[in-house]
């Protein structure tokens, strides 16, 4: 491989095994709750990203088979899960605020998370050029996502069971579903590493994932 500093980053994939969502039925589950949210808006809606959804993660499961597939089923898992987050956000906010041009606005914070997912990758390409993954590991934010979620459910739950105003829970919810969605920006990273991946070779991925002792988080 020409560029070291890419097979270090390549090779910090290794640390990103899915065991919190290895189980692709506990994961659907969890899912749900998120999905049941946009009833809010149309029934449409929940319908086609439960098809999306199951869609996406039948093609997860095949790929768990391939060679660097648990950071790419990673990589799908949490993108799911942004986008479940993300149109969430958006559906209680229109819920609560009846604004006219709420469209433009939704379209504007969506251009603006864009941007930031653009300076995330130009972080990550500088990290790679200056060789930072060949001198730290990296650390995987599986653990404190998961307990973000947890409270986020559980803090809006607990505030409909004490009768709290109904909108200052969606408030709540809303504010939640924004904070982690700006948390999974992680998963940028996660992103690269697959692109990166599947521009080797045959020879240069068995190089990252080939020498491994525990094969099946390369596969």
């Amino acid at each position: 491989m020409q560029d070291k500093n890419i097979e270090s980053f390549l090779k910090t994939g290794t640390t990103y095994y899915p065991t919190l969502w290895d189980d692709q039925i506990g994961y659907f589950l969890l899912m749900l709750v998120f999905i049941a949210p946009q009833i809010i808006k149309t029934p449409l809606l929940p319908i086609v990203s439960f098809i999306i959804e199951i869609v996406l993660l039948a093609y997860c499961r095949k790929a768990e088979e391939k060679r660097y597939g648990n950071v790419y089923c990673y990589f799908i898992h949490m993108l799911i899960l942004l986008l479940a987050l993300w149109v969430d956000g958006w559906i209680v906010v229109s819920y609560i605020w009846k604004i006219q041009n709420i469209h433009e606005i939704m379209i504007l914070g969506t251009c603006a998370y864009v941007i930031c997912v653009y300076v995330r990758v130009v972080i990550v390409k500088y990290k790679i050029s200056h060789g930072f993954y060949t001198k730290t590991q990296k650390k995987t934010y599986a653990k404190e996502i998961s307990v973000g979620v947890a409270i986020a459910t559980v803090t809006v739950l607990r505030g409909i069971k004490i009768r709290m105003k109904q909108e200052y829970a969606l408030k709540i919810f809303a504010g939640c579903c924004f904070l982690l969605a700006f948390l999974l920006l992680k998963i940028t990273d996660l992103g690269m590493m697959c692109f990166y991946f599947h521009k080797l070779s045959p020879e240069e991925q068995e190089n990252i994932c080939g020498k491994r002792s525990y094969y099946r988080v390369c596969r």
